[in-house]
């Protein structure tokens, strides 16, 4: 069933709140995958003890009661479990449908602002000289020890390393910026030093005010979806 895109979505969706395969990975402490499974016994009894501890009652009397399910109880179980499941597919394609439209702007902005774009280094950017030459930039770059969306070489020398992240709530939001974008800048500034590296971030859908205030306050610029000129003016000034 983990092998199965479709079964492995079903699955997670047993839970009383769905499990996303990103938390699953972090409650298992693994990468879950069917070879993972196949290859670890310990593996395999953890996640069928998660499911089993997070398993809905309200979906699942029949559970904890140890007994046949009614014909009534089983019906209704897969249509609700068929309809988080559409939900959360739904949901995600949404937010991947918003991040290809926020990094397509991204990338309308740097042409106009003059920036080229040229191909990412296959072995990643681990130092300073490695940084791409002066006005141009890469998409999908592994810097230091995290990709970032964008890799842009500013006119005034300095690099900004730009994610572009979508969530539809604000759970999500503080999972994408906070916990993602502001880590990954933590590590930039000690890996290439706060001179050389601006981190942002450029974000659409919903955001808690202070989880944005407070990736601000941890040196991550932050560029809104609405208001997307201000990376324009952003980078005019850094000339």
């Amino acid at each position: 069933m983990v092998g199965n895109k479709a079964q492995f979505s079903a699955l997670r969706s047993l839970a009383a709140v769905p499990i996303s395969e990103d938390d699953l990975d972090t409650l298992l402490d693994a990468s879950l995958s069917m070879t993972a499974l196949k290859r670890s016994q310990e593996l395999a009894d953890k996640l069928g003890q998660l499911l089993a501890s997070s398993l809905d009652p309200k979906r699942f009397p029949w559970i904890a009661a140890d007994r046949t399910p009614t014909p009534e109880e089983l019906d209704s179980a897969q249509l609700a479990t068929a309809l988080i499941t559409a939900v959360s597919a739904v949901q995600a394609g949404r937010r991947g449908e918003e991040s290809k439209a926020l990094e397509g702007k991204v990338a309308e902005i740097l042409n106009a602002a003059g920036y080229t774009q040229v191909p990412k280094l296959l072995t990643g950017i681990k130092r300073i000289s490695h940084f791409p030459e002066t006005g141009t930039y890469m998409r999908q770059t592994a810097l230091g020890g995290h990709n970032a969306d964008y890799v842009v070489r500013l006119f005034d020398g300095r690099l900004l390393a730009l994610e572009c992240k979508a969530s539809n709530s604000a759970v999500n939001g503080f999972k994408r910026l906070n916990k993602e974008v502001v880590v990954d800048a933590g590590d930039w500034h000690r890996e290439f030093g706060h001179s050389s590296v601006v981190a942002a971030a450029a974000i659409r859908g919903v955001f808690k005010a202070e989880n944005v205030a407070a990736a601000q306050v941890q040196n991550v610029y932050v560029f809104w979806w609405h208001k997307m000129e201000a990376l324009a003016e952003f980078l005019a000034a850094a000339r």
